[in-house]
């Protein structure tokens, strides 16, 4: 599954070296049956969220750093809200790039329909209600908090970020496994990544 998953989303990616199939097999599929499609499924969505998206995060969080730019506030939207789903899966509810947008964006045409469903929650208008403080607040004072309970990272290591779900809290290692992933040893083998 991974091999063929691969080859149709990311065939440079394997066209570079072939061995990489097993390197990520070995890092997230140690301990997953062939059958467990669920399981699968979760293994491809943390690789690909890795390769495409919180790798590169990472990355630009070291670039500004390196950078002395020490007003870098990192976050993880955590709440897998249903304001928009692309895809439902039995037994399991993703939490799907972007979809942050909605609360910060507030767009009628998926709020309205969503509460005549009765599917708002309290979670959901506290985090639209957090999302409102921390923008403005960024924008008007260049940190998201004025209470200071979103500290901005410090690290290239060990990244530390906010939580923004069900939990709203600073949380330490922004990412670990895509980070080391991505950003070196899958960096190692292929010698440039992002591959041209």
């Amino acid at each position: 599954m991974l091999l063929t998953t691969l080859n149709k989303y990311a065939p440079k990616l394997v066209d570079k070296n072939p061995n990489i199939i097993d390197v990520l097999a070995d890092i997230f599929s140690s301990n997953i049956r062939d059958d467990d499609n669920l399981g699968w499924l979760k293994i491809l969505s943390q690789i690909f969220s890795g390769a495409f998206f919180t790798s590169f995060t990472g990355r630009e969080v070291d670039f500004y750093l390196l950078n002395n730019n020490l007003n870098v506030y990192l976050y993880e939207f955590t709440w897998p809200t249903h304001l928009f789903h692309a895809l439902d899966v039995a037994g399991w509810s993703p939490v799907q790039h972007a979809t942050e947008r909605y609360y910060i964006w507030m767009p009628e045409k998926l709020w309205d329909p969503t509460i005549e469903k009765g599917l708002v929650n309290k979670t959901d208008i506290e985090i639209a209600d957090a999302f409102g403080e921390f923008w403005t607040h960024f924008a008007k004072h260049g940190n998201p908090s004025l209470k200071n309970q979103w500290a901005p990272v410090n690290s290239t290591k060990i990244k530390p970020y906010f939580e923004l779900g069900l939990m709203q809290r600073m949380r330490l290692g922004y990412r670990i496994l895509d980070q080391y992933v991505w950003n070196e040893i899958i960096s190692d083998i292929v010698s440039q990544w992002p591959i041209n």
